[in-house]
This record gives C-alpha cells, sequence and structure tokens, in this order.
C-alpha cells in the first residue's frame, strides 16, 4: 500500500477537506505523478488562482505553496528514473518532509551541474588518450567528469556508460548513485546526453592514435556509449588485462626501497600500489599477509632496519594493514633524507667525489644507482622517455654536456649508447678524414700542375707556332 494522496496534502498543510480537494482537482486529478508536467514556476501561479475561485476561495499560505512545490520535484525525481511515484505506506511525516527537502537541493545543484554540462566539450583530460599506456587514468578522469556534470535528464551524466543498459532501481547509498543505476536508456533527454558524451570522449582522444582508430567507425553514431563499448573492448580485454598483470608481476619481484636517491619512498608506494590495483582488477589480488611480507623483504635500507624491527614486532599485538605499514614508515624518510643529504655535502667538501657517474649498468627503476648516483650513461629509448625519468632528463643532459670529454664522451645527450663527437675513437677518425683530404688536395694541385705542363707543350710543338 502506499500513502494516500489526502494524507500528503495534509502533511502540506492543506487542513480542510475542501481545500484538498481543490487542490487535487487543480494539480493531480489523475493520481501524483500528475505534477511532473508542472514547473515549479507553473505551481507558484497555480497556488494564486485558489483564492479566486467562484465556490469556497481560499489562500495557499507561503509554507503550503513551498511544500507543493518541493513535492513537485520529488515526483519529477520519480519520473526520471521510471520509478513508481509513490510513497510506501512505512512512511511517515517527518520522512516525508526531510525527502522532498532534500528533493529540493537536488534540484538547486542539478541547475548549477547542467551548466556545466555545456561546457563539458570543452573539458580536457591531460593527457589524451592515446593507447593502453594512459587508459586506467584516462577512464578515472573520464568517469570523474560524467559524475559531476548533469545532462538533459537531469541526473549525472555517468549513467550513459554505466556497464548494463538496464535500469537497476536496488536502494543506493544517495539518489544520485541510484541515478546513475537506474536512469532508462532511453527518450530524447538520453539522445541527446549521449551525444554530449560522444562529443566529449571525442576532444580527448588523441588524433592518428590507437584509440581513435577504434572509435572512428563510430563516428556518425554519434554516440558515447557505443565509444565507451568499442574502447573498453579494446583496452580490458583478456590481453590487454594480462599484459598489465605480467608488468604488476615485474614489480613484485623486482622493486626494492635502498634510499631516496636511488628512488623516492613515494615512488615506491606509488609503484606498488599500481601493481596491487593491477591484480586486483585482474581478479587475482594479493592477500593482505603476503603483501605484509613483501614490504619486510623489499625495505632495504640499513638506518631504516630498527624500525621494520619495530613494526614486526609490534605486528602481533597491534596488526597494520599494509597501507598502515608504509604510512609510518614515510614518517622516518624526512630524517633519513636529512641525514643522507648532510652526508653527502660532507663527502663532497672532503673528497671531491662527484654525485653522478656514466659507469655502471642502467637503473631499472628511476634514474639513480643503488649507491645513490645519477646514472648519466646510456638508457634504451623506452627508458629514457618513462614517466619516472621526466624530471632527470634535463639534468642528465647538462652534465653530459659539461663532463662527456671527462668520461670518455661515450654517450650522446639522448641517452642512446652511440658515440658522441667527443669521444676518442670519433676524434681519431675526424684526424684521419682530414689527413686523407689534405692528401688528396695535393695530389689533386699535382695533376693540375701537369695537365697544365701538357697544355703548354701541346701549343708549342704545333706547325706554325713561334
Amino acid at each position: 500500500m502506499a500513502i494516500a494522496v489526502t494524507t500528503i496534502l495534509t502533511w502540506c498543510r492543506l487542513s480542510t477537506a475542501a481545500k484538498r480537494a481543490a487542490v487535487t482537482e487543480a494539480l493531480m486529478p489523475d493520481d501524483l505523478s500528475d505534477l511532473a508536467g508542472f514547473s515549479t514556476d507553473e505551481i507558484k501561479e497555480a497556488s494564486k488562482t485558489f483564492p479566486r475561485l467562484p465556490a469556497n476561495p481560499f489562500l495557499l499560505s507561503p509554507h503550503t505553496t513551498k511544500r507543493l512545490t518541493q513535492l513537485t520535484l520529488w515526483v519529477k525525481d520519480q519520473v526520471r528514473l521510471d520509478a513508481v511515484v509513490e510513497f510506501p505506506d512505512a512512511t511517515d511525516q517527518d520522512e516525508f518532509i526531510a525527502q522532498i527537502e532534500t528533493a529540493q537541493r537536488r534540484h538547486k545543484i542539478r541547475t548549477e551541474r547542467q551548466k556545466g554540462a555545456e561546457t563539458l566539450a570543452n573539458v580536457r583530460i591531460d593527457p589524451a588518450l592515446k593507447s593502453s599506456i594512459g587508459w586506467e587514468a584516462w577512464i578515472v578522469a573520464v568517469r570523474t567528469a560524467l559524475t559531476i556534470a548533469y545532462g538533459s535528464k537531469g541526473v549525472p551524466l555517468l549513467y550513459v556508460i554505466r556497464p548494463d543498459a538496464t535500469p537497476d532501481l536496488t536502494p543506493r547509498a544517495t539518489w544520485e548513485e541510484l541515478a546513475i543505476h537506474a536512469a532508462p536508456h532511453q527518450g530524447l533527454d538520453y539522445e541527446s546526453d549521449r551525444m554530449t558524451v560522444h562529443l566529449f570522449l571525442l576532444n580527448n582522444i588523441g588524433e592518428d592514435s590507437d584509440a581513435y582508430t577504434y572509435i572512428q567507425p563510430l563516428l556518425t553514431r554519434n554516440d558515447g556509449r557505443r565509444d565507451i563499448t568499442a574502447l573498453i573492448a579494446r583496452y580490458e580485454n583478456d590481453a590487454t588485462i594480462q599484459t598489465r598483470v605480467n608488468e604488476a608481476n615485474k614489480t613484485w619481484e623486482m622493486l626494492v626501497y635502498k634510499n631516496e636517491r636511488a628512488m623516492s619512498f613515494e615512488s615506491f608506494c606509488q609503484k606498488i600500489q599500481k601493481a596491487l590495483q593491477h591484480f586486483d582488477r585482474a581478479a587475482r589480488p594479493k592477500h593482505e599477509g603476503d603483501v605484509i611480507d613483501w614490504i619486510w623483504n623489499h625495505i632495504q635500507n640499513a638506518e631504516l632496519n630498527q624500525t621494520v624491527s619495530a613494526l614486526k614486532a609490534a605486528q602481533g599485538l597491534t596488526p597494520r594493514t599494509p597501507t598502515q605499514i608504509l604510512q609510518e614508515l614515510a614518517k622516518e624518510i624526512p630524517n633519513l633524507v636529512q641525514a643522507s643529504s648532510f652526508k653527502q655535502r660532507v663527502s663532497g667538501v672532503h673528497t671531491g667525489s662527484s654525485d653522478f657517474t656514466f659507469d655502471g649498468d642502467t637503473p631499472t627503476h628511476g634514474a639513480h644507482t643503488t649507491e645513490g648516483k645519477l646514472f648519466c650513461g646510456s638508457y634504451s629509448h623506452s627508458r629514457w622517455f618513462s614517466d619516472d625519468m621526466t624530471q632527470y632528463r634535463d639534468k642528465i643532459k647538462d652534465i653530459r654536456e659539461k663532463h662527456q670529454p671527462e668520461y670518455g664522451g661515450g654517450r650522446n645527450k639522448q641517452g642512446d649508447g652511440k658515440q658522441g663527437e667527443g669521444h676518442p675513437k670519433r676524434k681519431n677518425q675526424v684526424k684521419k678524414h682530414q689527413l686523407k683530404v689534405k692528401e688528396l688536395k695535393k695530389q689533386n694541385e699535382e695533376l693540375q700542375l701537369k695537365l697544365s705542363e701538357l697544355k703548354r707543350t701541346d701549343r708549342d710543338t704545333k706547325p706554325g707556332s713561334n
């Protein structure tokens, strides 16, 4: 059973049966859903007509008019979701008031966010999607933007690209979350909203990229749902998921924290968290106990040994999650950084040692060797242009320009391992070429002299010459 309309109007402070009957006849002659056809301004105008009724005129109080306006907004929200427009029998007056007041607050938020949807096409995600490398961060940014922006239907635009097209009216924590799952994929409003999403996605996909190739056949449809379905099929299939899992396994096996120069603790935490997320998304989550054991074994900084031992001992008495353990370790890092920085300055003053090197193997993470020195030697193309090298590339180039002759000039600025101009072998080759050119020029001069001599001799031996 549902709450009767007369009871609802009583809760709106229409105290007499005659008033309730007049309002019902004017605004909702069939049922409560009739209110969805009125705007809030029309409800306010209708309220002004009751004092002019030919029989039993009456005046609606501002409070009653406000309640009817709020009730209208609540009805519109139900209609947006194709939900039943009624209040369950268990609803009391306090809950009724709370629901319609919440509907009014949603209306204010919706009005502002629908303005945001008008400029959604101009919102840029940096970087734009080009390949599977940036897919995970990009799709998170897309979903966030579509959650904030409201479309023509008056619900978050994220409903357009939800996984299941079938509406799900299962109660949720908030009305917005319910709307995302329950708003129907039909009607003119939906057609408009999916075109808005299409334009937003198109403006955030790199042209001439792998991603653009997969949506290009769909461009004429102007359907954001089809676009996102094609991209998910490309970047969330079994092959791409396995690729990410392989990368996560590599991180799980090789990632270690030695010191801040080799890799910052913040980067260390980010890398392992990203790897764990890959495992979770592939339905292969790591057990929390395994992650904790991993932390103990992969913190290889001697100055943190005491902290690690203390955390191990306390784990039996006060269990901590992996995140909490990393947070406890992070508290100790500033002290290590200060001590390390001081030791390096003292070392530099007394021994004249440098904080960079051209020798050794290329670091697997970051740009520092296990000794904490900036590695300025040869990098592979993928390592040189990886994200964790961004902050070091310019510094490495400057060091190479200044110190390449001192270290034999064995690597060029691009880090490709080829011989630069300052390499001794290169210099010897240049000298050899210069000598060869000089020798050829000398031979050319001698040949020119011989040619001139032959021409003069030929003229002298011709008949008639003086």
